[in-house]
């Protein structure tokens, strides 16, 4: 039978996105002061998560340009101007980074396919392998170069600056979670996931013990993308009781013991949050209607989430907004890609600094999905290369010093099909 459009649902559509979009504030021409953003209530009105499902890139190309733009972030982001050029790549500055890699499955956990580390200090890259053989690394958190945490979607693992080590603790208090994200604080080490039925679940180790956190005022859903916001502790509860998607923004209540939902966004998937302090932060957010999908970053301000005014336009049908990076309020960096439908053509970067917004770079063929900005103005970022079969087909460090963005020349790693899923920097903070 052949297919016909229903004209009115389109319309009905398309009235209706363009009625939100004017809602939200996004029209406009001239460069926005920081609180010249439309509030987000309660509730504000995604295919599978965009930042983890990304698609096909076109055969063959492997071209490692990027698109390069201005910047002014610190000693390492001062602008040498905007350059375009294919030339040798600057040099990374001094850092100190661990990363997390494997392939897409959580639950692969062959020594040839499962996860591993990249550790990067005194200019050089290791791999370095995990205590057991794990599923997919794809979790991390280094509160200090002594402590640190990391996942795959069962086993802990815990760093003491020496090696990492399974958190046998952990192992035996805690059974039938599934991990979506660590954080390691001065003061407590932070488990998130969910549990049966997809009942969010956290654990909290605190005082030499790990103890269930109370989630019972949250909907069902599973935990991730934790972030230490000066004390206050939040992450991302993903819901999919409505199609295609709720996020829902949670925090945690110290003085009640439990958690409570900040923010829940109806249609659009939040894929990292990240914060400058306790009143300034950012969310990367992608408003979907399958096929069709929108950019939709959130900014963190005076106790509010608003959605950010005039972002670029995608040139797209199916963008979608994968990381977020910042170290100073007004200032910070979204990721995401341009794709059409299931077909990724090239990420692309987007720098936010004082009052405006701007394109600042990109990638062919690459997906970033996570980032970290140091208060020295380097921003690091982790992906991954894409094949043609919807799968990495090995892993991508990024930075950005002098205004560009270069790649990290990584070690030969043998695995097939793998990415890095998560960085922390442990200098430069």
């Amino acid at each position: 039978m052949k297919a016909r459009w229903n004209y009115p649902r389109l319309l009905f559509w398309t009235v209706g996105l363009a009625l939100l979009f004017f809602d939200l504030g996004c029209d406009g021409d001239s460069a926005p002061d920081q609180d010249e953003t439309s509030s987000v209530g309660d509730e504000a009105t995604a295919p599978a998560d965009p930042g983890s499902n990304p698609g096909q890139a076109q055969t063959g190309d492997d071209d490692d340009r990027d698109r390069d733009a201005k910047g002014d972030h610190g000693e390492y982001g001062n602008d040498d101007g905007p350059s375009f050029d294919d030339g040798e790549p600057d040099p990374p500055p001094p850092a100190h980074l661990w990363a997390v890699c494997g392939t897409r499955d959580l639950r692969h956990q062959s020594a040839e396919t499962g996860g591993f580390f990249l550790h990067y200090q005194n200019e050089t890259w290791e791999v370095v392998e995990p205590p057991v053989t794990m599923g997919s690394l794809q979790y991390l958190s280094v509160e200090t170069p002594r402590h640190g945490l990391a996942a795959d979607g069962q086993t802990l693992l815990r760093f003491d600056g020496q090696a990492w080590t399974v958190d046998e603790e952990y192992g035996e208090t805690v059974t039938g979670v599934t991990i979506f994200g660590v954080l390691a604080t001065a003061d407590a080490d932070w488990v998130f996931g969910y549990g049966a039925d997809y009942f969010p679940v956290v654990y909290r180790y605190r005082d030499g013990l790990w103890q269930e956190s109370d989630t019972s005022q949250l909907p069902s859903g599973y935990l991730t993308r934790p972030v230490d916001a000066a004390g206050t502790i939040r992450a991302v509860l993903i819901n999919m009781d409505n199609w295609p998607v709720t996020s829902v923004i949670v925090r945690y209540d110290e003085s009640a013991g439990q958690w409570v939902t900040e923010l829940a966004l109806p249609s659009i998937w939040i894929t990292q949050l990240a914060f400058a302090g306790a009143d300034w932060g950012l969310a990367a957010g992608t408003l979907v209607f399958p096929p069709i999908s929108y950019n939709l970053p959130l900014i963190y301000q005076g106790g509010t989430w608003h959605f950010a005014a005039r972002f670029p336009a995608a040139i797209s049908s199916s963008p979608a907004l994968s990381a977020v990076a910042t170290n100073r309020p007004g200032s910070g960096f979204v990721f995401g890609y341009e794709a059409m439908k299931v077909w990724i053509y090239y990420s692309v970067i987007y720098n936010l600094d004082g009052r405006s917004w701007r394109e600042d770079g990109g990638f062919w063929n690459r997906v970033i999905v996570s980032a970290q900005m140091g208060a020295d103005g380097v921003v690091w970022a982790a992906g991954y290369n894409l094949t043609q079969n919807s799968v990495p087909l090995r892993g991508m460090v990024a930075y950005r010093v002098h205004g560009r963005w270069n790649q990290a020349d990584l070690p030969t790693v043998t695995r097939p099909n793998w990415g890095v899923w998560d960085l922390a920097i442990l200098s430069g903070k």
